[in-house]
């Protein structure tokens, strides 16, 4: 079985899938069915539940607390400034032993009240939030901008960690330039760029994922 992912026209810097033996989700946009065989439950998940109050519109660590909400398993959240939260799941490797996907959990956001203060840099009331893979770091953690301006933005914040060594078939793929072709692929065994994860020169924001080798079938 092979996928394909139409990238938009503004393209981050990276990208990242991650798959149960019976659910693949492409840069959290893209499901597909794969034969089922030992499927995963949601305890092989591990989830962060970040709930952020902000002092101050200032960008740094002073000027917001990030802590676990109620229901964070295995999950903590080390450091964070103005719209980017490190976030850490206890593997010893999250870089290379799973993919993180994240998602907002405020539908809008004025940062006005409610124990914030000081509103928000660009004046937006909704967020975007991404996946970052820091390279002098070793921990993941989640960038949010608003929207539409892009600047850093305080909001809550879910995320999920599928690690490999758990049976997830995963990846985070990423390129050098915005708009460049993929150049690294993060993933679980059977996952190789160029291969069974392919950026064609020829399809320029068209990826094509092949999950042949793990049992799908079908077109």
């Amino acid at each position: 079985m092979s996928a394909q992912y139409r990238r938009p026209a503004r393209l981050a810097t990276d990208h990242e899938f991650a798959l149960g033996r019976t659910l693949i989700a492409l840069v959290a946009t893209l499901a597909l069915p794969v034969a089922p065989a030992a499927a995963q439950s949601a305890v092989d998940v591990r989830v962060g539940l970040m709930r952020a109050q902000q002092f101050s519109t200032q960008n740094n660590r002073d000027s917001v607390d990030v802590f676990a909400d109620a229901g964070a398993q295995l999950f903590s959240v080390p450091d964070a400034s103005r719209g980017d939260y490190r976030v850490g799941f206890g593997t010893g490797d999250d870089l290379n032993r799973g993919v993180l996907i994240v998602s907002p959990r405020n539908g809008l956001r004025t940062n006005v009240g409610n124990g914030n203060a000081g509103g928000n840099v660009g004046g937006d009331v909704y967020a975007t939030v991404a996946t970052a893979r820091p390279g002098s770091k070793i921990d993941l953690f989640a960038a949010v901008c608003g929207a539409p301006s892009g600047q850093e933005m305080n909001i809550d914040v879910a995320a999920a960690f599928f690690p490999f060594d758990e049976g997830f078939i995963a990846g985070h793929a990423l390129n050098s330039v915005n708009n460049g072709p993929i150049t690294q692929l993060i993933a679980s065994d059977g996952l190789m760029l160029g291969s069974t994860f392919v950026d064609s020169p020829q399809t320029e924001g068209v990826y094509r994922v092949d999950l042949s080798g793990f049992g799908a079938t079908g077109n």
